[in-house]
């Protein structure tokens, strides 16, 4: 008998088939090549054919509302994608069938992209939802290219744009973040974002990309990320930021290239910028800020002023050219903020008042960051719009007016908010010049120490006029809240540029006879209707002498019981305040991470206490607040969590306590897993 070497395609043979020997004979027996614990990545990659590649899904300008068909249409595709991973997965071995589903796996990639791009950018916290595991986006990586989100971590300078859309009365708020690379993410934060986070702040993410776009869950701000999470902290403590007393700006005069006309002169936007909003802002600030600067120009912009008006919802052609344009004639080093002035009738104005970036801002060949508005002159209203577009720059958002089925306790259900509503601030309806509300002032850096009151315990306090030049009274009161943003109360009297509301008082509105309750969460402002029966109206929403506003949740009481023209007195009687503890008493929290060897289960347990009311129940949650576990309703609050198929690694275990309001808490254990 002929003796044969193996050499190494018989060797990879033996590896893959199994042997028998009869004989003298050697038989070969197919052995399967999966088995139940293999991936689907696994299974694909071993499969033969094209690999499909996903277009990018296109910003949209249209802002009317699908989103309700966009979520069940992805829901149903993810359902679609199960079924087909787990018949892959069950019949592993069968190369026709896996070659088939293949195909059929490719297609579904394809059209969940488009879904949940816009899901994502209309409802974050529904496409959250519908993430795909790290080994659901790897095995789509084996047979598709760009079709799929991918986990990324980034850092960079957090920055917020308004652009203001007065035809549909209504703005468009978009999130960025600014690389040091120089590359501009588009962010959607589930859940929103921090109060902790503000525009100009040093942040890292962790969440999914899509392309320059990004969605991640914004209710998770921690001091680091665990490689499985989702969420944003800041990357550096933040900062105390002292408001500047002083605004140094560069003004840029601009055409359109479609412009047939010219771009303002120089001399008017000199007029605009450091006369009329230098009049404004001292009375606004009270004599802190002062507007200084230099204005440059003309520039004509490489975009179309009237053709499209929609396309203005996307505001960065206009604010990229901007800068590279004037990159020539300004040295930046020396300013603070751009301001872009162009000519009302030659651009969308109308429909588009400006865009406004809160705070800070960076872009490609800019050394430091920057703060950028678009604003128009020639018009009646080129006063009012460029006050709120600037307003935006120096870190005041929209003053709306809102009112829900339950008043105060405001949530996406129920919280009826209308764009613009505060009839009685530039930073709502701009037209009418007034000051901004105290929510407002206190957000651009116009409050000092002693303009604004916490309080602390219940009594009897004096605010004076909010526009009240000079005063030794708070301008404005603090009133703390459970589990959300404090209300403020100011005061409005008939001086200086609030005069104006004199021509409605008292028939259309009842500004002047009592006190004004606003709030704020950050990211946009509101006047609040204490006694919205039977009808809720902006325009008289005063406080008065008699009225007395209970917050349903915690009891505080809130009433006027005197008034003059120098000052207004509120009786405040404080309910419980603060927010849902929970405290993880099991992993044990400390300096050490506990470590976990080869676990299949893991003991949570936490002690839950609420100021008010009781807790509905507690879920626990493993890498992301979303992927939950189990559900407790019951003290004590303890589940042992399956982590069998959790990788070796960081993990982050979450506990998070709901109420009877809605509101919650969380706290997050980190623990070590070796297998």
């Amino acid at each position: 008998m002929e003796k044969h070497s193996m050499g190494l395609r018989d060797i990879l043979l033996l590896a893959f088939f199994g042997v028998i020997v009869v004989s003298g004979y050697v038989f070969l027996q197919e052995k399967d090549l999966f088995d139940a614990n293999s991936s689907l990545a696994t299974v694909l990659v071993a499969t033969s054919g094209n690999i499909e590649k996903c277009d990018d899904v296109p910003l949209s300008t249209n802002t009317e509302s699908t989103t309700q068909n966009k979520e069940a249409d992805l829901k149903n595709i993810m359902a679609t994608y199960g079924g087909l991973r787990n018949e892959i997965l069950q019949q592993a071995n069968d190369v026709s069938l896996v070659n088939k589903k293949r195909t059929d796996l490719q297609r579904v990639f394809k059209d969940r992209k488009e879904l949940f791009v816009k899901t994502m950018r209309q409802n974050p916290e529904a496409a959250l939802a519908q993430v795909l595991k790290d080994d659901d986006i790897e095995a789509a990586s084996s047979i598709t290219k760009n079709c799929t989100e991918t986990r990324k971590f980034v850092e960079g300078t957090f920055s917020l744009v308004h652009v203001d859309d007065f035809k549909k009365n209504k703005s468009v708020n978009t999130y960025y973040l600014e690389t040091d690379d120089q590359k501009r993410i588009i962010l959607y934060p589930a859940m929103g974002v921090p109060a902790s986070i503000t525009p100009g702040s040093r942040v890292k993410i962790g969440g999914y990309a899509v392309g320059d776009e990004m969605l991640f869950d914004g209710g998770i701000a921690v001091e680091d990320l665990a490689p499985h999470e989702t969420g944003i902290s800041l990357a550096v403590a933040q900062a105390v930021i002292v408001p500047p007393t002083e605004k140094r700006i560069a003004v840029l005069t601009a055409k359109f290239q479609d412009q047939t006309t010219s771009a303002p002169s120089n001399d008017s936007a000199r007029n605009l910028i450091f006369e009329r909003m230098e009049e404004f802002f001292q009375e606004e600030s009270y004599g802190k800020l002062t507007l200084k600067g230099d204005v440059f120009g003309p520039i004509t912009l490489p975009v179309n002023g009237k053709q499209n008006c929609s396309s203005f919802i996307n505001s960065q052609p206009i604010i990229n050219s901007s800068f590279q344009l004037g990159d020539s004639l300004v040295d930046y080093s020396l300013y603070s903020d751009l301001i872009v002035v162009v000519d009302d009738s030659a651009y969308c104005a109308r429909q588009f008042g400006g865009y406004g970036l809160m705070n800070k801002t960076n872009y490609p060949e800019m050394q430091n960051h920057y703060g950028f508005a678009l604003v128009s002159s020639g018009s009646a209203l080129s006063v009012s719009i460029t006050a709120h577009e600037l307003g935006h720059v120096f870190g005041s958002p929209h003053d709306n007016f809102s009112y829900c089925k339950l008043p105060l306790v405001c949530s996406t259900k129920n919280d009826h908010s209308v764009e613009y509503g505060n009839q009685y601030s530039t930073m709502g309806n701009s037209s009418s010049k007034g000051h901004f509300s105290a929510t407002d002032k206190k957000l651009a850096g116009f409050f000092g120490d002693s303009d604004i009151l916490t309080i602390t315990q219940s009594g009897r306090y004096d605010i004076a006029p909010l526009e009240s030049q000079n005063t030794l009274l708070p301008r404005a009161l603090e009133i703390p809240r459970y589990q959300v943003s404090p209300l403020y109360l100011e005061y409005r009297q008939p001086i200086g540029r609030d005069a104006t509301f004199s021509s409605w008082y008292p028939n259309t509105s009842d500004i002047f006879a009592g006190a004004l309750v606003t709030n704020s969460d950050g990211s946009r402002s509101d006047l609040i209707d204490p006694t919205p029966s039977p009808t809720p109206n902006a325009k008289f929403s005063a406080l008065k002498i008699g009225d007395v506003l209970t917050d349903p949740v915690n009891g505080t009481k809130i009433s006027v019981v005197a008034k003059d023209a120098t000052k207004l007195t509120a009786d405040i009687q404080l309910g419980p305040v603060g927010d849902i503890d929970v405290n993880i008493t099991s992993p044990k929290q400390g300096r050490d991470i506990q470590v976990f060897n080869k676990p299949k289960t893991i003991t949570v347990s936490a002690d839950v206490i609420v100021p008010v009311g009781k807790i509905k129940r507690v879920e626990f949650s493993i890498d992301s607040r979303q992927n939950v576990v189990a559900t407790d309703a019951t003290v004590p609050y303890e589940k042992n969590i399956n982590v069998k198929t959790l990788p070796a690694g960081r993990h982050s275990i979450y506990v998070t306590a709901y109420d009877k309001f809605g509101y919650s808490s969380y706290s997050r254990v980190r623990v070590d897993i070796t297998r």
